[in-house]
């Protein structure tokens, strides 16, 4: 990361280190865990064409670090520096992976359409059906998903394998013991899935941890408050073969639904949207007539991490006075980050942290939330005492924080500032798409006609 040009662009990263998985690995946990990259980097990792690779790759260093974490709390203790050390650099890395989560949430989202359009359209559809098998037919020789989709010699014996042998299969394709790029076929990969979660819940099990649905939405992760608990019971060389397993394994079922994603919209664009359009073009009245008849719902607005509902109110008083705002989440803590312009240090900035924790068996309940001002007269941060004291702070944005609204000076120790303060790297202030700076208002659901 040292030796990249300060101004490299994401073009030239990509010319670069596009086909190179190992330096794609590397420049993925540098930017995460250091505290400043080259602005192109950030931009290049979160682009749409490298989005879902990216956060399929922290996902795997994500189980790799975790493991490396556990490793080194069994062996030399929860408190020693070296696992302290891992802590965070897991931390971050987590945090990425939410981040880039998210921005894959949003990169899917403007394509759906509104619910008036999706009911309009599917309405014409049901009235002109033979018309719209035609064309589909027609549209699926021509775009040659038709060819994609016929089984092979190599499909059909993959498909005529029972149960077992073809778990067994995907085992050894997960372990790496085999490459079997037919699991990729779109008449295998139901079965694909079924397998490899098949595969995760025998491992949860094997780790005295139950595959309940939870697990399943975020891809067979272990609760570090699981290896917390058995780190004194459990056998390092038994536990990381398993630990290893789950991490390759959540790595191959984010890779079959990419490419169960890549068939459904590849399938939308070159199938659907065209019949779609053919019928709008023929059927204008009829659709207009559709469309009129059909309310239109709710837009969807942009992604935000779980928060406390006061930080909406927050992120309200913040805009309304001009202050760019970004919201943070590694899973565990919410920063809502706002700076008066990019040069903070001279143009202000105000921070809401709070952090959630489990209450009972499932519910979080998020502790009380911290607000934080940067003095630019004393150059130190400050602790205000209250909501009041941050609302005050953000329509006065004045030079230095006035007596009776804070609480108590920073002091400039390692992990006060890292609970209270996000790092100030080019990438903290985009955890969402880059473009986006109005972040109170929702995003209109059109699709291309």
């Amino acid at each position: 990361m040292a030796q990249l040009d300060p101004n490299i662009t994401p073009a030239q990263l990509s010319d670069r280190y596009g086909g190179d998985d190992d330096s794609f690995s590397l420049l993925a946990v540098a930017e995460a865990v250091l505290n400043r990259v080259p602005s192109g980097v950030s931009l290049w990792l979160s682009s749409p064409e490298v989005c879902m690779a990216w956060e399929e790759i922290l996902a795997v260093q994500e189980g790799n670090h975790q493991l490396s974490w556990w490793c080194k709390m069994v062996e030399l203790g929860i408190e020693h520096s070296d696992t302290l050390r891992a802590d965070r650099r897991l931390a971050r890395i987590r945090q990425r992976r939410a981040e880039a989560h998210l921005i894959m949430t949003w990169l899917d989202s403007p394509s759906s359409g509104t619910s008036a359009q999706t009911s309009a359209l599917r309405r014409l559809l049901d009235a002109h059906a033979e018309e719209a098998e035609l064309l589909i037919a027609k549209l699926l020789r021509s775009s040659g998903i038709d060819i994609s989709e016929r089984l092979t010699p190599d499909i059909e014996r993959l498909l005529d394998l029972d149960d077992q042998k073809f778990r067994d299969l995907v085992a050894r394709d997960v372990q790496r013991r085999v490459d079997t790029a037919s699991l990729g076929h779109p008449a295998v990969l139901n079965r694909w899935y079924e397998a490899l979660v098949e595969l995760g819940t025998q491992t949860f099990a094997g780790i005295g941890l139950d595959a309940v649905d939870q697990h399943l939405k975020y891809w067979f992760a272990v609760p570090d408050r699981h290896l917390i608990q058995a780190r004194h019971e459990a056998p390092i060389d038994e536990w990381v073969p398993k630990l290893t397993f789950l991490t390759h394994l959540r790595a191959r079922l984010m890779e079959r639904n990419r490419l169960h994603r890549h068939h459904n919209q590849r399938s939308t664009r070159e199938v659907m949207m065209p019949v779609e359009r053919q019928l709008m073009e023929t059927h204008y009245i009829e659709y207009a007539r559709y469309r009129c008849e059909e309310a239109d719902g709710p837009t969807v607005a942009i992604p935000r991490p779980p928060h406390p509902a006061a930080f909406d109110e927050h992120a309200a008083a913040l805009d309304r006075n001009d202050w760019d705002v970004k919201w943070i989440f590694d899973g565990r803590r919410i920063w809502l980050d706002a700076w008066g312009s990019d040069r903070w240090h001279e143009d202000g900035r105000l921070i809401v942290t709070s952090s959630r924790s489990r209450a009972g068996k499932s519910a979080w309940k998020w502790a009380k939330p911290n607000y934080v001002f940067f003095s630019r007269r004393h150059r130190r941060y400050v602790l205000l005492t209250g909501s009041a004291a941050f609302a005050d702070l953000a329509e006065s944005n004045p030079k230095s924080a006035p007596h009776p609204l804070f609480k108590s000076i920073m002091p400039h120790d390692r992990e006060r500032l890292e609970t209270f303060i996000p790092p100030d790297g080019f990438r903290w202030r985009h955890p969402y798409p880059p473009g986006l700076t109005d972040l109170t208002q929702p995003i209109p659901m059109t699709k291309p006609v």
